[in-house]
């Protein structure tokens, strides 16, 4: 009898266990160039929503259950300034802390950005002046970098639904484009500073990226870093390389056969002399088409009524031409996988 009721007693544990570990948040895991979450295949799919501090402050986190329910996105791209971090680091993580957590509850994935543009410890993009920013809003210190990802480590290490976009565009310098290779290559070194930062205190997926403004991603697949839970983030955008599929693809020097790649940014609008020019039929549908035929994951720049290329009018709810063909296609994938 005794027997019995040890062996029972052992099977309601097991039993009870297994429950709270299906309570626990599951992790987004890398298996060559596919993700994983709870075993099951998982493509991401959804929006980059900018800065919580200075782009949503006013903005209810009922925003994430329209992302989620209207726009059936599962993955919300929340960005942090060096300036922010530097200047307001309680208001900042306080803002990040409250969107991670509205997103987490309406069944969106989190990806934390650090929005950086410039190189490590070099070059850096001043804000244009109407903007009514700080100098070194994009400010490139590594030392500042490392100690953002140490503290998001410690904060959301815990949790393998937030991913960890290291760097958000590292440029060397506009006008000095330099081998791709070679520029990766010197990129080596900073990553894995900001990794060895993480990994004391975190095993959640970390994206990296390479040179002009993470476009340019040649040599990243012959020249990987030794961490099984990485991945790769890649930036595009109308006009870039004339619209052509073909160049596309080479900017990707064929890293998506071989891990994950996730385009954190991507977009359009009618902007006669900006990067950014195009529509659905110069840029989008093409590009869409790219997205799945490589099974790329993406979230789209940029749900605001105001950081262009905008995807909302100034009501955050009317969708901009863009936002409607970024909701459309979202509409049109099968029901994703969420946290």
């Amino acid at each position: 009898m005794t027997r019995r009721r040890d062996i029972f007693g052992a099977a309601v544990g097991a039993a009870l266990a297994g429950r709270a570990d299906a309570a626990k948040p599951g992790r987004v895991e890398v298996i060559g160039r596919r993700l994983l979450y709870r075993g099951r295949p998982l493509q991401l799919r959804g929006v980059a929503v900018g800065d919580p501090l200075l782009g949503r402050s006013e903005r209810p986190v009922a925003d994430f259950a329209a992302i989620a329910q209207s726009w059936t996105a599962n993955v919300a791209r929340l960005s942090v300034h060096p300036s922010s971090f530097k200047r307001k680091r309680a208001d900042a993580l306080a803002a990040l802390d409250r969107d991670v957590r509205g997103a987490l509850a309406n069944g969106l994935f989190v990806i934390v950005d650090w929005h950086t543009i410039g190189w490590p410890d070099g070059w850096f993009q001043r804000p244009d002046p109407s903007w009514g920013q700080p100098a070194d809003f994009y400010d490139s210190s590594m030392a500042l970098a490392a100690d953002f990802w140490d503290t998001m480590a410690r904060r959301y290490g815990q949790d393998g639904r937030i991913l960890f976009e290291v760097w958000n565009e590292p440029i060397f310098h506009p006008d000095r484009p330099g081998d791709p290779g070679e520029r990766w290559a010197a990129l080596v070194p900073h990553w894995r500073r900001l990794l060895a930062a993480i990994r004391p205190h975190a095993r959640n997926l970390v994206l990296l990226t390479g040179d002009r403004w993470a476009y340019d991603l040649r040599g990243i697949a012959t020249n990987r870093i030794g961490d099984p839970q990485l991945a790769f983030a890649w930036h595009v955008y109308a006009n870039h390389d004339d619209n052509q599929p073909a160049m596309w693809r080479r900017r990707l020097g064929g890293l998506h056969t071989v891990a994950p790649v996730l385009v954190t940014e991507w977009g359009f609008a009618a902007a006669p002399g900006l990067h950014f020019d195009g529509s659905a039929a110069t840029f989008g549908g093409a590009f869409v088409d790219l997205l799945q035929s490589l099974a790329l994951h993406d979230t789209a720049w940029c749900w605001h009524p105001d950081w262009t290329p905008a995807m909302l009018g100034a009501d955050w709810r009317t969708p901009t031409v863009f936002g409607r063909f970024v909701r459309e296609r979202l509409r049109g994938l099968p029901a994703p996988v969420r946290p």
